[in-house]
């Protein structure tokens, strides 16, 4: 199992999660984020499942700061999905495996890639994009 989770480092990134031709969701955390490794249990399990249509990889935010920057994240642990190096889905802290599963739309995936079809979740992360309480707050 541990194969199918590649360490991401600025050395492979863009190799290993830009040039895929699958979604990557990457699990961006330090040691001390997710005690136990319980998240990456989960994301071990998800990869072997799913490893039809998607790469799974670690970022240790602490080794890896400058690419860290990159994602804009402002807790750990935080788990992204990207197709082509752009973020297309964002979920902190500990999450469950069927709401990873479930938001990340796995199943619909695979099932468009049955038919011949790529599909692509909805995005729920626009870089730059301020909530409503950011603009709420300026006021």
């Amino acid at each position: 199992m541990a194969k199918l989770i590649k360490k991401i480092r600025d050395a492979n990134y863009e190799q290993e999660v830009i040039l895929s031709v699958k979604p990557y969701i990457i699990l961006l955390s330090a040691p001390f984020c997710d005690p136990g490794g319980r998240l990456e249990g989960i994301l071990g399990e998800i990869a072997a499942e799913y490893e039809d249509i998607v790469n799974v990889g670690t970022l240790d935010i602490l080794r890896e700061k400058e690419l860290t920057e990159m994602f804009e994240i402002s807790s750990a642990p935080t788990l992204v999905m990207m197709t082509g190096g752009v973020v297309d889905i964002r979920m902190s802290g500990i999450i469950s495996k069927e709401d990873i599963i479930d938001v990340m739309e796995l199943d619909k995936i695979r099932e468009y890639r049955q038919k011949g079809f790529n599909y692509h979740p909805p995005r729920n992360f626009i870089p730059g994009a301020e909530s409503e309480e950011d603009s709420d707050e300026q006021e």
